[in-house]
């Protein structure tokens, strides 16, 4: 992926477009979930210096909680819908990349409800099924 061929809300100037092309491959070497989710902050982002400070802040919280939990707390991040650096470090904060999330019941038949659970990180995807 290429920061330059991203649509933004704000027109970037080629130096802020350059460091965030640095910034994005720094990204891509945490995880894929770090780089889609700077991918979001630049792309929906509203002020050019706010857009870089984001994409910073967001590679600076691989130094207070490493690689793996800053992967797990962007997946987890993803799942929302907004998209900030604070959403990813109260996430670490609360150590919620750490646990298991339950979804909401769906029922698919009469009778047969499944629960959708998210363990990030374990990166595993679990569906319960029961009879009602």
């Amino acid at each position: 992926m290429d920061i330059n061929n991203l649509t933004t809300r704000t027109p970037l100037s080629p130096i802020s477009r350059a460091e965030l092309q640095g910034l994005y491959e720094k990204a891509l070497q945490i995880g894929p979930s770090v780089a889609t989710y700077l991918e979001k902050l630049v792309v929906y982002g509203q002020m050019e210096q706010r857009i870089l400070d984001g994409a910073r802040a967001l590679l600076s919280l691989q130094i207070a909680y490493g690689s793996v939990r800053l992967e797990n707390a962007c997946k987890r991040g993803l799942m929302g819908s907004k998209s900030n650096c604070e959403v990813v470090k109260n996430i670490l904060r609360n150590n919620m990349d750490q646990v298991c999330t339950k979804g909401r019941p769906t029922i698919k038949k009469k009778g047969i409800c499944r629960i959708r659970s998210i363990c990030v990180a374990q990166n595993l995807l679990i569906f319960k099924t029961f009879t009602v």
